[in-house]
């Protein structure tokens, strides 16, 4: 493994590793002790700028179980302005707290490789957490999305002209509307049914470098 130098942050101690196939990860410990302020997410946004391709592990010291928190809010908006989540989801404290993390890219993560093990990160940073269960869920949020892809104009035309909304139209125009829903959410629920489909992140884009970030502000 080789080092990787990084600025000095006020906030948090930080260390960059490479290994071999250029496999990367960073290791992050903020003090408990010191309070959680706009100064640490501005640091905590340039080193994730600088190792957004990592993987990245440490003992953050928020309490990312909070989701009423307000630094969990902003800490979790912060990985996915990157495209990145925290993979754990779960106490790591011994008052069951989560307070340290595994971040990963979505696209770079296989299911195979959903494992971490978050225990004190080096002798020097001393740590009261316990270790975190070795099978870490999938959290990829899902959403309910027609299956467009399998959408055929002609086949709904088809099917839309022998419904009762064509061949039997009320005058009455309540009801015309009501059997235009209907006649049209059963041709779609046969053509491009709904289906359940997880969210990936996307990449960063080439594009987003420190001036779009202070920028951004």
């Amino acid at each position: 493994m080789h080092h990787v130098p990084l600025p000095n942050y006020d906030t948090f101690e930080v260390l960059l590793l490479t290994g071999a196939l250029n496999k990367t990860i960073l290791t992050l410990n903020r003090p408990g002790s010191g309070p959680v302020t706009d100064i640490f997410f501005k640091e905590f946004g340039d080193v994730l700028e600088r190792s957004s391709k990592c993987n990245v592990v440490g003992d953050v010291n928020i309490h990312l179980d909070d989701t009423s928190s307000v630094h969990t809010r902003q800490f979790r908006q912060a990985l996915a302005d990157l495209g990145l989540q925290d993979r754990v989801g779960q106490a790591t404290h011994r008052h069951n707290d989560q307070l340290d993390v595994s971040v990963t890219r979505d696209d770079c993560l296989s299911t195979s490789s959903r494992h971490c093990c978050l225990t004190s990160l080096s002798s020097s940073w001393p740590s009261t957490h316990t270790r975190a269960p070795a099978a870490v869920p999938d959290q990829r949020p899902r959403v309910r999305r027609r299956r467009w892809a399998a959408f055929n104009s002609d086949d709904f035309i088809n099917a839309l002209n022998e419904s009762t909304l064509v061949l039997s139209p009320t005058s009455d125009v309540d009801k015309l509307f009501a059997c235009y829903d209907s006649s049209v959410s059963a041709v779609l629920d046969k053509l491009a049914p709904f289906v359940d489909v997880k969210l990936h992140a996307r990449s960063t884009s080439p594009w987003y470098d420190r001036d779009c970030y202070v920028t951004k502000l």
